[in-house]
């Protein structure tokens, strides 16, 4: 049996994608939190603002916080990841994080996942596609589970939903996936499976 990761497209909001956690990237130098990141705030209630605020969770890169959602997101936990300074967010980075953040769902046991592409603004999705699949399916052939399974849900505005399947469904085609079962769908078309 091989490692199998699902890529998901849903047109719904991050604090309403069913998933065993969701994981949100937040900027150092970003403040108010913006993105994912600051719809779980408010969510919270402010829980990760206060958070900043006394200097626990700051936003570097590799740095990470798993947070009780109470109810208040369609996912029991919610993971912040710090994604370093925004004017330093590169490809390289986009694909770091992504890695980092399947990396720790992977060690959580979660098998789906609210992941909004990390850093990344809906409308530039395209260009990042390539390296958010390659960032997922490293950390997932690095789990050293041969069955492990994970399924990425990326959250996107309805309008840019077909955009998003598209540009991973060619990602797809262009990338040699060895070892990892890959599967690309989207509430409207099963885009391509290999």
């Amino acid at each position: 049996m091989t490692a199998r990761l699902a890529i998901e497209v849903v047109a719904q909001p991050f604090e309403r994608i069913a998933a065993d956690v969701a994981i949100a990237g937040f900027f150092s130098d970003e403040r108010p939190l913006r993105g994912s990141a600051g719809r779980a705030d408010w969510r919270l209630c402010g829980v990760l603002s206060e958070l900043i605020e006394s200097k626990r969770l700051k936003g570097n890169q590799n740095e990470a916080l798993l947070v009780p959602t109470l109810d208040r997101l369609y996912a029991p936990r919610v993971m912040l990841l710090g994604l370093g300074r925004r004017s330093r967010f590169d490809l390289k980075s986009a694909r770091r994080a992504t890695h980092d953040a399947v990396a720790r769902a992977l060690d959580l046991r979660a098998e789906r996942v609210a992941f909004p592409p990390l850093g990344i603004a809906s409308d530039d999705f395209p260009r990042h596609a390539a390296v958010v699949m390659e960032g997922a399916l490293e950390a997932l052939g690095e789990a050293g589970r041969e069955s492990a399974r994970l399924c990425l849900r990326l959250g996107f505005d309805p309008a840019h939903t077909r955009m998003a399947s598209d540009a991973l469904s060619a990602a797809a085609e262009t990338r040699g996936v060895p070892q990892v079962e890959l599967e690309l769908s989207s509430r409207a078309r099963t885009s391509h499976s290999s």
